[in-house]
């Protein structure tokens, strides 16, 4: 009969080692359906809504900004203001400036400009995410019916006027 120990210790060992570097390498981590190439899709609905609402809080702390813009659609004469939010828990709030580019000088605001019609912001709001959760507050002006909808694209960046080249900050 014929020796065959030596080759069976080999391949077990063989499988071992393998096993052993399996389990050694990094994990790729699952991505997020609306998520790739350090951004996100953020989109917040809110449909015909009478009075201020929160919109839902969303967990933000991955990634350094949002640059959003709403659109608002008003079937009578309603003014809207959005407002972002910032919190470390998802309880306590604090409110968010906006940043936007006016002829090329960088600018920062409270809130988006007041709407009072059907519309679609001009411009990028940029807002920084501070915290882990970020929500939009959306104020009404009377009780008639709106839909307001905002699209935001978080990146992973650091907020910095240098990240804008040929932009200056606005001063009072």
């Amino acid at each position: 009969m014929k020796n065959f120990t030596r080759p069976i210790v080999a391949v077990l060992t063989a499988f071992v080692l393998l096993a052993a570097v399996a389990v050694a390498l990094p994990q790729a981590q699952p991505v997020a359906a609306n998520q790739s190439d350090g951004y996100a899709l953020y989109t917040w609905t809110n449909n015909g809504i009478t009075t201020t609402t929160n919109g839902a809080s969303r967990f933000t702390a991955d990634y350094g900004q949002f640059e959003c813009y709403q659109v608002v659609d008003a079937t009578l004469a309603q003014t809207v203001t959005t407002k972002f939010q910032s919190s470390p828990d998802g309880t306590n709030w604090s409110e968010d400036p906006i940043w936007y580019f006016a002829t090329n000088v960088l600018a920062v605001d409270a809130d988006y400009t007041d709407v009072t019609t059907d519309t679609t912001t001009a411009n990028f709001g940029i807002i920084v995410l501070y915290g882990e959760y970020t929500r939009p507050v959306v104020t009404l002006g009377t009780a008639n019916p709106v839909t307001v909808t905002l699209r935001c694209i978080a990146k992973d960046t650091t907020f910095s006027i240098n990240d804008f080249a040929g932009a200056t900050e606005a001063t009072d």
